[in-house]
């Protein structure tokens, strides 16, 4: 039986017909009451997804169910343990957990912001090239809405070739004749970065301290100027860039199962087996300078020195060589934590019931640190800073 299998976004559809791309509409099958397995994005909420189905069924497509992206990108993959989906949608940003357990990739947590998606992202941007004129030209192209719209139009590929070549030259026709600036991809990634910040500390929140994860982003949003870099942050992790079209071609290859005609499933669940898709895995770039171990702990103004062999407790009740805290810090246990210390490396080891975080991560169980980490333990709780200080010759002070 034929079946298409679709990835419908917010303004966009990616159509493939067993197991084979295909450039056309949703619309152009209709009347054919083919099986249809729609994939939706992960922000989508019950209200989308109805809308959706009532959309398909206007066409007359047999719809099976509706699947969960992140989910079904996950066992598409034949991934294991946990992977993080970062999605940017037109509206909204968001971020989920899936976590494979007993052969079953299932989503586990899904976080949702509004006013995170591609239309701030383009807005900020516009803004950007509209004050850069102003300022070289004397020309507003926001405040005429003729070019508001070619810039509209102009933003998203400007975007991206400063972001590969490094600057782009925008251009626009005035009254005056053509205003051109030209914008380099920091100055977009500038622009860019406090949404970039709030997007990723979402997968910062989702991902276990430190913990070694699968990070799925779409490839479209990885040429967007300083998107790449912000991932750079997750050491450790493997970063995949997947493309909507193999998603959806994957979706088209699934089971036509019977089911009833008055019941379509959202299914944030898909069972693994061998893999049906593929992905690019993405070399993230080198920031900053390598990870070094810890030579001091600082908290309120008392520095601690982190000395080879040792085991520093920090809590309320510890040990005279521990870093010992005041009573009455809302969700700081008697032995909260410590910080066991080796000729290689410092481990955190965390004892407590209300939870210890690291860089805004929460330590399961335990995780190494370095220097330049900050340890919150607590709600609201209080910050211990890792630092190194080095010896009058430049080795480091341990």
């Amino acid at each position: 039986m034929t079946t298409i299998g679709a990835y419908l976004g917010a303004d966009s559809a990616v159509i493939a017909v067993d197991g084979e791309r295909r450039e056309c509409s949703l619309e152009s099958f209709t009347g054919s009451g083919l099986a249809c397995h729609a994939l939706v994005p992960v922000s989508f909420e019950v209200r989308a997804v109805g809308d959706l189905l009532a959309r398909l069924q206007q066409l007359s497509l047999d719809v099976r169910a509706f699947y969960d992206v992140a989910a079904f990108a996950t066992a598409a993959l034949a991934l294991s343990g946990t992977t993080l989906f970062i999605e940017l949608e037109e509206d909204v940003g968001a971020a989920a957990r899936v976590v494979v357990s007993d052969g079953v990739a299932r989503r586990q947590t899904l976080l949702r912001r509004s006013r995170l998606g591609r239309r701030t992202l383009k807005r900020t941007w516009m803004e950007l090239i509209g004050e850069s004129m102003v300022l070289a030209q004397r020309f507003d192209p926001l405040h005429d809405r003729e070019s508001e719209a070619r810039l509209a139009n102009l933003v998203w590929n400007s975007a991206r070739r400063a972001s590969q070549e490094g600057s782009v030259v925008v251009t626009l026709p005035t009254p005056r004749g053509d205003c051109s600036v030209t914008l380099t991809r920091d100055q977009f990634t500038a622009r860019a970065a406090p949404i970039y910040r709030e997007l990723f500390g979402m997968l910062h929140e989702l991902r276990p301290a430190a913990a070694r994860v699968d990070v799925l982003v779409a490839e479209h949003d990885l040429s967007l100027p300083g998107f790449i870099e912000m991932l750079a942050d997750f050491r450790s992790c493997r970063v995949l860039s997947l493309r909507p079209e193999t998603l959806a071609i994957a979706a088209s290859m699934q089971t036509v199962t019977t089911a009833p005609t008055d019941e379509v499933l959202l299914l944030r669940g898909h069972p693994v087996g061998e893999a049906i898709a593929g992905a690019d895995l993405v070399e993230l770039p080198q920031l900053g300078s390598a990870r070094v171990c810890p030579t001091h702990v600082l908290w309120n103004a008392e520095v601690r020195p982190l000395t080879a062999g040792s085991l520093v407790e920090i809590g309320r009740e510890v040990s005279n060589s521990g870093l010992s805290l005041p009573e009455g810090l809302a969700g700081v246990s008697r032995w909260h934590c410590s910080l066991r210390v080796t000729s290689r490396a410092t481990e955190l080891i965390d004892h407590s019931s209300y939870g210890t975080w690291v860089n805004d991560e929460r330590v399961i169980g335990r995780v190494d640190v370095f220097a330049g980490d900050r340890i919150r333990i607590g709600d609201p709780g209080i910050e211990l800073t890792l630092l190194t200080i080095e010896k009058s010759d430049g080795a480091p002070a341990r």
